[in-house]
Formats: C-alpha cells, sequence, structure tokens
C-alpha cells in the first residue's frame, strides 16, 4: 500500500514511513515515538504503540507510533489548531 489506503473490513492501512524523505526526519520522528511512549505511558499514542508492540515488536511499534504522530501534525497544520490531548 503506498499512496492510497486500503480498508479491510474494520481496519485501515495507511503504509509505511516512506524511505523518500529525508533520514533525519524519520529518525527524530521514531525518537519522538519513543519519548512520548516513556513520558506519556497513559494516551492513546502510548495504548496504540502497546497494541502494536504485542503484534508486531517494538522496532515497528515505534514506526507506527511515528507515522500516526506524523499525521497527526500534519492534520493540526492543515487546520491551523493547537494540541488538544
Amino acid at each position: 500500500m503506498h499512496a492510497t489506503a486500503a480498508r479491510s473490513s474494520k481496519s485501515i492501512h495507511h503504509g509505511r514511513i516512506t524511505k523518500k524523505g529525508d533520514k533525519l526526519v524519520r529518525h527524530m520522528l521514531v525518537e519522538a515515538a519513543h519519548t512520548h511512549v516513556r513520558y506519556a505511558p497513559h494516551s492513546r499514542l502510548s495504548q496504540f504503540h502497546q497494541r502494536v508492540k504485542v503484534r508486531r515488536g517494538t522496532s515497528k511499534a515505534a514506526v507506527a507510533t511515528a507515522s500516526k504522530m506524523l499525521r497527526i501534525m500534519y492534520q493540526m497544520l492543515k487546520n491551523r489548531s493547537e494540541f488538544q490531548p
């Protein structure tokens, strides 16, 4: 799944963080995901990370969480809104 989202019954798969972008930005997003999970263990993002970690492992959970964080940041910039936990 690259540019489009695939829908399978109740789940949506958006694909991975592509390797076409800047390596440093990808690295910072994954580090931000690790930091978020460590310091906000009861947030919705941390709960998402835990669910993925059980199924797919720690590394893939971190990348999936970073991807989700990136989508949240994009929507915040697009809508000119502030973060609302």
